[in-house]
């Protein structure tokens, strides 16, 4: 069999298309609230893009604080950086969709989360 198997696409599994490098810096903010906010990438990837792998660093002023990459609806959470010690920054990868406007969600889990950076590295088109 040339290749592996897990290179072989499997019937009925939904594909993102392929993937492509671009690695930049999307946002840099002090969250100061604990909304879904949106983040638009249409300016970082192309049109028709189905998903994004990123990265995210940020840092809060207590523990147990938590910023997630959810859906617009906060139904549906694709990553999350857990604050597990005050004033230390933390990261996480994420994998996301990306909707038709281009745009992923973001929340911090409370105000006390200072500081907020999300990288791109991959989208798939």
């Amino acid at each position: 069999m040339a290749g592996n198997s897990w290179q072989q696409p499997v019937a009925g599994e939904p594909s993102w298309g392929t993937p492509h490098l671009h690695y930049v810096q999307a946002l840099s903010t002090n969250p100061a609230d604990t909304n879904i906010t949106e983040l638009d990438l249409s300016a970082y990837v192309p049109v028709g893009t189905k998903g994004v792998i990123g990265w995210m660093q940020s840092d809060s002023t207590t523990a147990n604080d938590n910023v997630y990459i959810l859906n617009a609806a906060g139904t549906e959470f694709y990553g999350r950086v857990i604050h597990e010690v005050a004033n230390i920054f933390n990261s996480a990868m994420f994998i996301s969709p990306v909707d038709s406007a281009r745009k992923i969600y973001w929340k911090a889990s409370n105000a006390r989360v200072i500081s907020l950076t999300i990288h791109l590295v991959v989208y798939f088109i």
